[in-house]
């Protein structure tokens, strides 16, 4: 019994090694594969995160931006839905995330945080190249109420700076962490030629402990015109979102990006049912 015993512990622990070969040469392949596609990305030469106000408070007089104030929802009447992504860049599902859209030939809207723009700039470039539309969530995901003018243009505008810098855009939408602004705050993000983008449904994707169930059912809650608020840092959001796609397209629903979401995108003057000041 003992050598039967012995054989088949013998037996387990060769399969268990090989498990564990198979499951660590798979990740060592995506590791490498990822870091591969990423050195082909270049970084601006000289790239430095800037947290200088003085370099920050200076994109307003060139901006052109043609939406509305605030957007709360896009065109009721049409087939359009807008994916928006909070929180990133990453190094973990970011790119994850990427390959998904670009296999699906889905455009999305990116709302980026300063401090993960410093650590992966690779991942900004190719959000741009591959035709999202990029935003800005604040440099530090921190809530911007209560701060002071100087600190709320700080937290903003570093971020548009680092973003021009890497893609030659100069960026106009706005999401607030926690979708929170007071009057301070809402009269800076205007003064800075921003449009403040809210949603219509939220996956709840944020929570690590969440079921990838309970995502999907709150996404495909949404209707025409809908903005879906998503974080392009979730496991979960990297799970279903093929899911996700599919499942929508089938119900004859578009995917575009923030600019496209509304029926007239020419009108800067437009704060009709689109927005609530």
């Amino acid at each position: 019994m003992t050598e039967i015993f012995q054989d088949k512990f013998k037996t387990f622990l060769i399969f268990s090694l090989l498990a564990f070969l198979g499951v660590f040469s798979a990740w060592l392949y995506g590791t490498i594969s990822n870091q591969t596609r990423l050195r082909n990305i270049e970084v601006p030469r000289g790239f430095q995160f800037s947290y200088d106000y003085e370099n920050n408070d200076r994109w307003t007089e060139y901006i052109k931006n043609p939406l509305p104030t605030v957007i709360h929802y896009g065109d009721k009447s049409s087939n359009k839905i807008a994916l928006t992504f909070d929180d990133g860049p990453n190094n973990k599902t970011f790119n994850k995330l990427l390959d998904i859209l670009k296999e699906k030939n889905v455009k999305a809207t990116f709302f980026m945080v300063g401090s993960q723009i410093k650590k992966y700039p690779h991942q900004v470039i190719r959000a741009n190249k591959e035709g999202h539309q990029l935003g800005n969530h604040t440099l530090s995901h921190d809530r911007i109420t209560g701060l002071s003018e100087h600190q709320i243009i700080e937290e903003v505008e570093s971020v548009r700076t680092q973003i021009y810098r890497l893609t030659g855009k100069l960026v106009y939408l706005f999401r607030p962490p926690g979708g929170q602004l007071d009057k301070l705050s809402l009269e800076t993000i205007l003064k800075l030629k921003y449009t403040t983008v809210m949603w219509t449904e939220n996956a709840g994707d944020w929570d690590e402990k969440e079921k990838t169930t309970n995502v999907f059912k709150r996404v495909m809650q949404t209707k025409g015109g809908g903005i879906v608020l998503m974080h392009g840092i979730s496991w979960q959001t990297v799970l279903v979102m093929p899911d996700i796609i599919d499942n929508l397209r089938e119900q004859g629903y578009e995917f575009v990006t923030i600019d496209h979401i509304l029926p007239d995108t020419n009108l800067q003057a437009n704060t009709g049912q689109y927005a609530r000041n």
